[in-house]
């Protein structure tokens, strides 16, 4: 029997994370990126749940941006959490 692995990622820390390695790079595939860090052997995801903040005192541009961004987790099957 697999173990079930349910996957917790705070937005916030990864963005900063991943903007210090590549600035150009502004969204990133969480399911994906999750399913690269089990064993598929042995360990099966059950769930992908994110947590940030919404965006409000930025410009409308990256506001947007951040909106997009959890429409397309939640389309691959992301729980975002705000």
């Amino acid at each position: 029997m697999k173990k079930r692995v349910l996957v917790f990622v705070d937005g916030l820390n990864l963005f900063n994370a991943v903007s210090e390695l590549d600035p150009g790079l502004t969204e990133i595939n969480i399911r994906s990126l999750a399913s690269r860090l089990i064993r598929r052997s042995d360990e099966e995801i059950i769930g992908v749940e994110y947590f940030v903040s919404l965006i409000t005192h930025l410009n409308q541009r990256t506001i947007q941006a951040q909106e997009r961004y959890l429409h397309q987790l939640r389309s691959t099957g992301v729980k975002v959490t705000l």
